[in-house]
């Protein structure tokens, strides 16, 4: 390694492990460190000649994502915004480009970011559940809604999605380590569980599911069959912990279970959108998507052009995004832009099922 380099690797290596922890305090800084990883790995590669990098299949892949959708931001109707909303998300390509340098060269990185991300859950877990005791959480902070938790995040109802994402980071870093201790893995398992009930509790839907179902692939997915007799016991527990809390939380029960069967039946369309306010911004971006099929109205422009008149349908319309990946897809980039995330998600669906298979069979 270029002996010029091996401070800066430090560096901007121990930003990179800062940011779970950066996090809490929203998303300017963290934003701030991805970038100037970002900035710093780029410089590396033209300094460095690293462009080797880019014959990697998903690395092209994703490059010439950036590079089509730029393009056709020059078509939309802002081309400004359009364009800079585009080429501002090559900073992820380098800033993931960075973060396997950083794990191939910087000998304790993993250790060091598993350190943090137990740092992070140590810091926003005990707090969660005093909230969701109390009614506020150690600083004296309440959640503007009754039926939420927010912790540290104050205004914004994300502390859920924060615990399972880090969680389940802290899980496959641990998985990385192969640590074989037995204590280690208890703990895992009962933080598992600490984990499912207070992201149960925080009243967010979508962050509930995601981390159910990583606990369900952790324990058909582990690395061997340890504990097998407790992996049912966390499914049972799960259970009796969830019926336990619609029996006597009712602001819980409310959100999670009355809450969600009524907007599922004060909508429309079946099935996909959440609520009719959600399907009020689906609406709005389909007919963006119909308007301009191919190429789509352009990144970033759907908070602007849900309020002109032919995508309007009425106050519930517009958002600063779809509030769906998929949808948003479509909308800004059209059937060029879907056609990328297609081929990405068969490339994923080729590498899982070859590990499974290599597994089951060798």
């Amino acid at each position: 390694m270029h002996l010029n380099y091996i401070f800066f690797n430090k560096l901007f290596s121990s930003l990179a492990i800062l940011i779970p922890l950066s996090l809490i305090t929203g998303g300017f800084i963290p934003d701030l460190f991805l970038s100037l990883i970002a900035i710093y790995f780029l410089i590396k590669c033209i300094h460095l000649n690293y462009w080797k990098l880019f014959s990697n299949k998903l690395i092209f892949l994703f490059l010439t994502f950036i590079i089509v959708i730029s393009f056709n931001s020059l078509f939309s109707s802002n081309p400004f915004i359009s364009f800079f909303t585009s080429i501002v998300y090559i900073r992820y390509l380098f800033f993931s480009l960075a973060i396997a340098h950083f794990v191939k060269y910087e000998k304790n990185f993993i250790k060091h970011l598993l350190i943090s991300t137990v740092l992070c859950l140590i810091i926003i877990i005990p707090d969660s559940y005093f909230q969701f005791i109390t009614g506020k959480n150690i600083l004296g902070w309440t959640s503007y809604s009754e039926d939420r938790l927010s912790s540290f995040f104050k205004d914004e109802l994300i502390v859920g999605n924060y615990i399972s994402k880090i969680f389940m980071l802290m899980t496959i870093l641990l998985i990385h380590q192969n640590y074989s201790n037995n204590i280690l893995k208890l703990l895992n398992i009962v933080l598992l569980l600490v984990v499912n009930f207070i992201v149960f509790a925080s009243g967010e839907r979508a962050a509930f599911f995601h981390i159910f179902c990583f606990t369900i692939m952790l324990m058909i997915f582990s690395y061997n069959n340890f504990f097998y007799f407790k992996k049912l016991f966390i499914i049972f527990f799960l259970i009796c912990v969830s019926i336990l809390t619609f029996s006597f939380d009712t602001s819980v029960k409310n959100r999670m279970i009355d809450h969600t069967i009524n907007q599922i039946n004060n909508k429309s369309i079946p099935f996909l959108p959440y609520s009719k306010h959600h399907e009020e911004h689906y609406l709005s971006a389909m007919k963006m998507f119909i308007d301009k099929p191919l190429i789509g109205q352009g990144s970033g422009l759907f908070r602007y052009l849900c309020l002109e008149e032919k995508f309007y349908n009425n106050k519930l319309t517009c958002s600063t995004h779809p509030h769906n990946i998929y949808i948003q897809l479509l909308a800004e980039n059209g059937i060029i832009g879907a056609i990328f995330l297609i081929i990405f998600y068969l490339f994923l669906t080729k590498i899982i099922l070859t590990g499974v298979l290599q597994k089951i069979f060798f």
